[in-house]
């Protein structure tokens, strides 16, 4: 029973020993605390820069989405003043071809009214 008992107390740490183990698994327990520590500063840092360049990107296409929506109304204000141009161009081209109509089917008369009259021998 003795020899049982022997190798049972081998087995068993005394106080002193476990004290010793944890004295030097507390420095690293400590550090790993540490650089968890830092990593969440570093993170966090991180964090921040990273919804800064976010916000530096959103602020960006906020500005080219202006400066787009100023060049489109830009484009379209040029479209309209070109339209309006043609169309005034058109309009005088009608008028135009209109008096041209007039002139011509007043010449055709007149001179169907000569004809006539020549026709008759009034001329």
């Amino acid at each position: 029973m003795n020899a049982i008992r022997r190798e049972l107390e081998d087995a068993v740490l005394t106080h002193e020993a476990i004290e010793v183990h944890l004295s030097y698994l507390r420095p690293a327990v400590e550090a790993l605390s540490q650089k968890l520590d830092d990593a969440n500063k570093d993170r966090a840092a991180a964090d921040a820069a990273l919804a800064e360049k976010i916000d530096q990107a959103n602020r960006d296409r906020a500005a080219g989405d202006a400066l787009l929506a100023d060049k489109i109304d830009r484009s379209t204000e040029r479209a309209e003043q070109t339209s309006k141009r043609l169309i005034e161009q058109i309009s005088k081209l009608q008028g135009s071809v209109d008096g041209i109509k007039w002139f011509i089917t007043s010449v055709a008369l007149i001179l169907s009214g000569f004809a006539i009259a020549h026709e008759l021998g009034w001329i």
